[in-house]
């Protein structure tokens, strides 16, 4: 009889060890590969919709911006007939462009300066194409040049804007 009180003083309260055996961890491991083995192909899915939305988000900042702009200044209006995104970028630009103190328009910029833009002809993304009087989306699997609308991000630093720069359209 002692010699069991001696056996259970070396164990935790109650009698049972502290951590876990080999088995219970086995156990809860093959669990939560079995659910994300459930789980996985669900989150695939979601996947094309998140690229959806944020091309989406990324359109509507856009023409928001292009809206914004026609009504503190004058329409920005060029026709697409490069067959590059040269076009966009300068719209983009315009939309960027501040001035100085003395000829900045009320709510300049109208697009954050730091947003990086980069143009592709890649079917397989989204882009933003410009129409001559706003961006229009370009689907994934449809041939066009435009705006990556899936590698707008801000890189922190503001775009340099050369010497003596005019937005499009400007007086």
């Amino acid at each position: 009889m002692v010699r069991e009180s001696t056996h259970r003083m070396g164990r935790g309260a109650g009698g049972s060890s502290a951590g876990f055996s080999l088995v219970e961890i086995v156990v809860v491991i093959t669990i939560v590969g079995i659910m994300a083995f459930l789980l996985l192909p669900s989150f695939r899915e979601l996947l094309p919709g998140s690229r959806y939305s944020t091309a989406l988000a990324n359109m509507e900042l856009l023409n928001q911006s292009v809206l914004k702009f026609n009504q503190a200044n004058w329409e920005l209006v060029l026709t697409n007939s490069a067959a590059d995104t040269i076009n966009e970028e300068k719209i983009v630009r315009s939309l960027q462009y501040r001035g100085t103190e003395a000829s900045a328009s009320p709510g300049a910029p109208y697009l954050d300066p730091t947003l990086t833009i980069n143009g592709t002809d890649d079917a397989s993304t989204y882009r933003a194409h410009w129409n001559g009087h706003m961006f229009q989306l370009l689907d994934a699997g449809t041939a066009g040049d435009g705006l990556n609308l899936l590698l707008m991000t801000s890189s922190g630093t503001s775009y340099t804007f050369p010497n003596g720069y005019k937005p499009v359209g400007a007086p």
